[in-house]
């Protein structure tokens, strides 16, 4: 089964990804999500399908940098 990805239409940066079809997690509000693009099961990586295979949902930032985190100086 595929999977839908959004992007956070206040803080760009922040994904979501649930199986499609899916409901929203609970205490997400569905209209500040904007659906992006569909993908097979094999165009997604493992990591986002084990979360959403066992919590119903992805949540996970792009656009890090190492500034401010324990990888960088």
């Amino acid at each position: 089964m595929p999977f839908s990805f959004y992007r956070h239409r206040r803080n760009l940066n922040y994904r979501l990804v649930l199986k499609s079809g899916a409901p929203y997690p609970d205490g997400m509000v569905m209209e500040d999500w904007e659906f992006t693009l569909e993908r097979e099961d094999e165009d997604t990586g493992s990591d986002a399908r084990a979360m959403v295979a066992d919590m119903g949902y992805c949540l996970f930032q792009m656009g890090l940098t190492l500034k401010g985190t324990d990888f960088g100086d």
